[in-house]
């Protein structure tokens, strides 16, 4: 009875507390850090009145905190040398240039702190295996993801397609990623890895006075994956265990598997990203039906002065769209090359003639439908 007691309790003030953190993030226009960190220590103080706070066991914590701590150093240092390629932005978030309040950073770093003492006491109770209780975990996993965004560092207002993608991805899809791995972590090892983890992945903006400028879709899908192997590492480190060979034999099987997925899963963001030779761009257009249609997407290789001949599809910007049509004509004036475009699906050419500089890539390679979802979500927010 008393159990039962104690999980429609706690399932309450998660309830709660996820509708103030929900409240706070998207519904309130003057958003306050204060009230996070205010609302997680009653939640937590009342947490451990329910259930007393238990001290994590420290059996191979030391080899975690350092596994951890090392990748993710490893980790901003390929990220900031990468940017001495790309360039880098000035951190508004430093420290020591006092670009903010020192109570701002104070109670951001108390909400991490008080979020990973949260999330060890939840996720350290033992249920006896009832299943129903796993109600409270997920509860508590969709209020920890609020508080990420309570405490991010760019606000946004989600008005148009850019501000979405970049909040989907640099925010909501890494803070998924991280926080179900922080949740293993807490479970296992305790709240001193997840702080040392947050400390330099988080908090880092803090103390550095620049970022590197980086690429939104790489940089989200790293961020997204980088959890993922810290676990995988992990788990084999924790796995001592002599295989018998017809596992072994499943798992070459396995890995083979798994290495072939990610080249492709590598070549697709290397794609996506359009930061090399070839990229790929989605078709939100029925302009060349026929020949590429409306959620086609289309591999194309940046162009390089090369000679253009009519007939070929080109990728080229105009009034900051990128269009893709077939040259129709070429002219050339005063020793300059210059083409006019028509789309296959159109009656006539485009009024515009494009120069060189205008035309960003030569299409090779049409991808059927697998641009559709990003042309529903562009066609929604405009």
């Amino acid at each position: 009875m008393i159990i039962l007691v104690n999980f429609v309790f706690q399932a309450f003030l998660e309830i709660a507390l996820m509708i103030f953190l929900f409240f706070n993030v998207f519904v309130s226009k003057n958003m306050n850090i204060a009230n996070t960190l205010f609302a997680l220590l009653i939640f937590l103080i009342l947490i451990i009145v329910m259930y007393k706070f238990r001290k994590p066991h420290n059996r191979g914590m030391s080899d975690v905190i350092l596994l951890t701590g090392s990748m993710c150093l490893l980790l901003m240092t390929a990220f900031y040398f990468c940017g001495f390629i790309t360039g880098f932005d000035v951190n508004y978030n430093v420290l020591y240039r006092r670009y903010i309040l020192p109570q701002t950073w104070i109670i951001t770093f108390l909400i991490v702190i008080t979020s990973e003492i949260t999330r060890y006491c939840v996720y350290s109770i033992e249920y006896r295996g009832e299943k129903k209780y796993l109600v409270t975990k997920i509860l508590m996993f969709i209020c920890l993801i609020l508080v990420d965004l309570s405490i991010a560092t760019k606000t946004y207002d989600l008005s148009s397609f850019n501000q979405f993608y970049e909040f989907f991805a640099l925010v909501l899809v890494t803070s998924v990623s991280k926080n179900l791995f922080l949740n293993y972590l807490s479970k296992r090892y305790g709240y001193y890895p997840c702080l040392v983890y947050r400390l330099i992945m988080d908090l880092y903006i803090y103390f550095i006075p620049v970022t590197p400028k980086l690429n939104i879709f790489i940089e989200s899908v790293i961020l997204l994956v980088f959890p993922y192997v810290i676990y995988i590492i992990l788990q084999r480190i924790a796995k001592r265990r002599t295989l018998d060979p017809a596992r072994k034999n499943n798992n070459y099987f396995e890995k083979f598997l798994s290495f072939v997925t990610s080249i492709i899963f590598i070549v697709v963001v290397a794609l996506v990203s359009r930061e090399f030779r070839y990229s790929m761009i989605a078709i939100g257009s029925g302009s060349m039906t026929g020949t590429i249609n409306k959620g086609d997407a289309v591999i194309y290789e940046t162009f390089d002065e090369e000679k253009l001949n009519v007939g070929d599809i080109i990728v080229f910007n105009k009034n900051n769209v990128m269009i893709v049509h077939r040259i129709y004509k070429v002219y050339e004036v005063d020793n300059t090359l210059m083409y006019q475009t028509k789309g296959d699906a159109n009656d006539i050419a485009d009024n515009w003639i494009l120069e060189s500089e205008d035309i960003i890539g030569v299409v090779k390679l049409k991808v059927p439908l697998i641009a559709w979802p990003s042309v529903i979500l562009n066609e929604i927010f405009s």
